[in-house]
């Protein structure tokens, strides 16, 4: 479900019967439901350099926690 922040109201939610579909099957879905410029607070269930990528190319941003095990330069 995608929840505004701001108003933690719905904005727009996915249903999948099957219990064990990952998350990552539908973000697609919710890349194209969020605003240009929207931001997309998840957790570490949808780490994916992949879909942080979607985000850059499409303009629009994310956060979440970094992996322990993630290697990263500054």
């Amino acid at each position: 479900m995608l929840v505004d922040l701001a108003t933690h109201l719905p904005i727009h939610w996915h249903y999948h019967p099957d219990q064990r579909t990952n998350e990552k099957t539908i973000t697609q879905r919710w890349l194209a439901q969020l605003p240009l410029g929207g931001l997309l607070v998840f957790d570490l269930g949808l780490f994916s350099f992949p879909l942080f990528d979607a985000f850059t190319e499409t303009g629009k941003y994310f956060l979440t926690r970094l992996r322990a095990k993630t290697a990263y330069r500054t």
